[in-house]
């Protein structure tokens, strides 16, 4: 283990593993959930998994194992000192094969045996010879061409200087498995080896071929020994959730990480870092990859965990947010917009930040609703069913009435967006704890999304409450984002209208002088939604300083009056 690298911060859900385990499991600790998945005394419903997060939690936490548990580990390698826990690589894999970066380690008889059959007369194993080129191309995508760090060297502990591929008779469900050992010199990052299967012949590995299995697994194994590097003691659910993100970038065409999908979408309401969603919380991260700064966002939060070092609390989400500062955005924006994208779940342009490129292709089976509610003039209030922290629930709105829709939550950790989905086809997105809506701007649907942004519970009740609203000839959501750093890459300020009658619209910018800097105008014939972008600029062309700033907007009838935060 790295010298000082400290126990796992695991939190009471942690290794509740996957979604399947039986109420009986729940009662035992933590890590006799691992030691028995390990131990293949606990099979996950026929689908294969990733060991890591196990074999993660015995190194870290074995020695509060029970005697019987720790006897039955020793038979797989593990070795449990007063004050440490390690493991032994497999000894026995009499051959290896050796590339630019790797030495794999294998058998051709006995239980861990590959197929023996060479067709290119190498003298090496057709197997072993793909698992080297899958683990060759994985490395190039991801230290040559994403840049990330290699994996730190182990100190030869595997007979050489390169990394170890140990390819083994695992136990019966498991794609692979990372191990961390000794070797690094940053007191958090750890060196690591890999454990993957000598075959893929399982029932539960047949929804792939045999080299998309090893695929997948190289993938997902090796950007966990890359996470080692960074931040070996980092959180379980951003390891396997970026891990699995990492699979699709990869190799995007085999799509893997779609068996997580339905499972995930069906309880939005769990908590982004749930036990259940660690695997399905990938979405997350694709999501910021494909609007917050692509794939170099996420290399930035390793690279935030590694500059953080070593903490007493998580630093998890505060990894995530600083990332996200970068890209003018935050950990809260993120989570917000992607609960509305997966309200949506499109790929449509017209949808802006709210879409996904392979929407149409996620198999989804409905979308995510926790209630229907009718409005039909009577003030109707309703106590929500509870919401985890970092998690959304949504509830779909009937009304033929002006209605407004408040809920009674606190706006520091719950906030509620209210999805219009027009006849036209356009989408409308209005935040804010209360929000009206007039139903003669032709809405197909409605929906609530309400999210809770903040850690400072694990679960959220309140109410819903819908009462009279009115009748609107313009409005206007809140500007996004807010504050707005313009010298952040493709930055600027959106001010999103949606006219509902024959108009002229003027959009004026002011300082806090009372100066106008900046103006739009427009006259509309017809019922429509115009979007304008403010990249921080005067009438000029010049940049404007940081500070506050008022967006009046004035239409036939009202007038409204935002506020906007400059920062450089």
């Amino acid at each position: 283990m790295a010298k000082k690298t400290k126990r796992f911060r695991l939190k009471i859900y942690l290794f509740t593993f996957i979604f399947f385990l039986s109420p009986l499991l729940a009662e035992k600790s933590l890590v006799e959930i691992s030691a028995d998945m390990i131990l293949g005394n606990q099979i996950v419903k026929n689908v294969p998994t990733d060991g890591t997060p196990h074999i993660l939690n015995i190194l870290r936490n074995g020695n509060d194992l029970s005697k019987s548990h720790k006897n039955d580990l020793r038979e797989l390698g593990f070795r449990f000192e007063k004050n440490s826990v390690s493991h032994l690589r497999n000894q026995r894999l009499s051959l290896s094969h050796e590339t630019e970066h790797f030495l794999l380690h294998y058998e051709i008889s006995g239980s861990d045996a590959v197929d023996t059959e060479d067709l290119d007369a190498d003298g090496i194993p057709d197997y072993v010879n793909q698992v080297a080129d899958v683990f060759t191309f994985v490395r190039t995508s991801l230290v040559d061409s994403m840049t990330y760090d290699p994996p730190p060297t182990d100190g030869m502990e595997g007979g050489s200087d390169k990394y170890d591929i140990y390819i083994s008779n695992l136990p019966s469900q498991y794609y692979g498995l990372a191990y961390t050992t000794s070797g690094a010199t940053d007191d958090n990052a750890c060196a690591s080896y890999i454990e993957i299967r000598n075959n893929y012949d399982a029932s539960w590995f047949q929804d792939n071929t045999e080299l998309d299995n090893i695929k997948v697994t190289a993938a997902h194994e090796f950007y966990h020994a890359i996470q080692f590097g960074y931040d070996c003691s980092e959180e379980i659910w951003l390891m396997e959730s970026t891990a699995v993100w990492a699979e699709d970038q990869i190799y995007d065409e085999i799509n893997d990480c779609y068996r997580y999908m339905n499972s995930w979408f069906n309880s939005p309401h769990k908590s982004l870092n749930d036990a259940s969603n660690w695997y399905g919380s990938f979405i997350f991260f694709q999501y910021i990859s494909e609007h917050l700064g692509g794939a170099e966002t996420i290399h930035e939060m390793w690279n935030l965990a590694k500059s953080y070092g070593i903490q007493s609390s998580p630093n998890d989400i505060a990894t995530i947010n600083d990332a996200l500062l970068l890209q003018n955005s935050s950990f809260e924006s993120a989570l917000v917009s992607m609960s509305i994208a997966n309200r949506l779940m499109t790929s449509n342009p017209s949808a802006g930040i709210y879409t996904y490129e392979e929407a149409n292709d996620y198999p989804i089976n409905s979308v995510p609703n926790s209630g229907t509610y009718l409005f039909s003039g009577e003030m109707v209030i309703e106590r929500l069913p509870s919401v985890q922290d970092f998690s959304s629930r949504y509830f779909d709105i009937q009304t033929t009435e002006p209605l407004i829709v408040s809920h009674s939550g606190n706006t520091n950790e719950v906030e509620m967006n209210i999805i219009l989905s027009l006849n036209n086809g356009d989408v409308v997105v209005r935040k804010g704890p209360s929000v009206n809506i007039d139903p003669e701007i032709g809405i197909d649907w409605i929906s609530a999304v309400v999210t809770a942004t903040s850690s400072a519970s694990s679960s959220y009740v309140f109410d819903l409450k819908l009462s009279q609203g009115y009748s609107e000839d313009f409005s206007a959501t809140l500007i996004y984002p807010n504050p707005f750093t313009p010298s952040a890459k493709n930055a600027y300020a959106t001010i999103d209208l949606l006219i509902t009658e024959a108009q002229r619209i003027q959009i004026e910018i002011y300082d806090l002088l009372g100066r106008k800097i900046q103006s739009w105008e427009k006259r509309f014939s017809e019922p429509q939604t115009e979007q304008y972008i403010w990249t921080g600029k005067n009438a000029k062309g010049n940049k404007v300083s940081s500070g506050i700033y008022f967006v009046r907007i004035t239409g036939k009838e009202k007038i409204i009056l935002q506020k906007v935060t400059v920062l450089r």
